[in-house]
């Protein structure tokens, strides 16, 4: 039954109808603002994003482009070639470290390599051929002296020398070693010989010699010459005195001559002489008249003597020797010689 409302009449509610056609598209709403931020892990640069939208047949792209956008340290790559060599930078200072007086830094004194430390040098720390290097000394005076290593652990100190022999030493004024093992001293002197040894003003020219004192000369081996003028020519021989007469005896300075010992009483080397020569064979000859006593008793009769063991002229005695001294004489005659009491 309907109901009856004043003035209108509602009936029931009816279907849905049919949906209606698509009216016009409305237009076009605004661009949306889009905004973006970046951040990094680790500090590098300043991050930051640019944001750019287009639109396509009715489609909106958004194009994020990131700068200085930096993630986690990745693995280290390989090793790039070496680059040029920049320019040397400005010198440093010098740091300062304390060690004990007159050591240096070195490595180990023999063996492996090892850890360095402050110790004092050794021979075997200087390079063999070493090059001349001098050093400078001062006196209390305020003289100075220079000393120089050279060649072969030689030394030389003073002024004006000259050494080229190995393990040898030369000190003064204006002296030479030339042999090895030598040594020369004093003022003009010369260690040529090998293992010589000259000092003064003097000359050891022979393996093994010796000079000293003034113009002196020991040209045979082993020998030995001192005082002033002196020569010794042949192996093993000693002058002492002034200016002898070399010996000639014997074929060269590396053998024997006919003395052993030679006393000269020269004047110069104009004037040499000899006061006493005694004789390898035991016979010594003393100044202008000699003593001469050959081993069987009998005189040298190249020398004249002052006296003889015997009692008897030596010329006809047949008795047993040694017999008690006498002085002799000589006549003269046949060069026999006479003995008296």
């Amino acid at each position: 039954m309907a109901e009856v409302a004043l003035g209108m009449v509602i009936g029931d509610t009816g279907p849905t109808g049919p949906a209606g056609p698509t009216g016009p598209a409305g237009p076009t709403g605004p661009v949306p603002t889009i905004t973006a931020t970046a951040s990094t892990l680790n500090d590098y640069g300043e991050p930051a994003v640019d944001v750019t939208v287009s639109t396509e047949d009715d489609v909106t792209n958004f194009d994020f482009d990131f700068i200085n956008i930096r993630g986690t340290t990745g693995p280290a790559g390989p090793t790039g070639p070496t680059g040029p060599v920049g320019p040397t930078g400005p010198t440093g200072t010098i740091g300062s470290i304390s060690a004990a007086a007159n050591t240096v830094l070195a490595g180990p004194v023999s063996g492996s390599i090892g850890e360095a430390s402050f110790r004092a040098l050794t021979l075997d720390d200087l390079p063999e051929g070493i090059e001349s290097k001098p050093h400078q000394l001062f006196t209390p005076d305020g003289a100075n002296v220079v000393v120089e290593t050279t060649a072969g652990y030689s030394v030389k100190e003073g002024s004006g020398n000259t050494l080229s022999g190995t393990y040898s030493h030369v000190e003064g004024y204006n002296n030479t070693v030339s042999g090895n093992y030598g040594h020369a001293e004093g003022s003009g002197s010369q260690a040529i010989g090998g293992v010589s040894h000259a000092e003064g003003s003097s000359f050891a020219h022979g393996f093994k010699s010796h000079a000293e004192g003034g113009s002196t000369f020991a040209y045979g081996s082993n020998s030995h010459s001192q005082n002033l003028g002196t020569k010794t020519t042949r192996r093993s021989q000693t002058a002492l005195g002034e200016y002898n007469i070399e010996d000639t005896g014997g074929d060269s300075d590396s053998q024997r001559g006919t003395y052993a010992v030679i006393l000269g009483n020269g004047s110069s080397n104009s004037a040499r002489s000899n006061a006493l020569g005694v004789r390898w064979n035991g016979l010594t000859d003393i100044a202008a008249s000699k003593i001469g006593v050959q081993s069987n008793g009998y005189l040298d009769n190249t020398m004249f003597p002052l006296f003889i063991w015997s009692t008897t002229n030596p010329e006809t005695y047949s008795g047993s020797y040694p017999i008690s001294p006498c002085f002799v004489y000589y006549t003269g005659n046949n060069g026999l010689y006479y003995c008296t009491n």
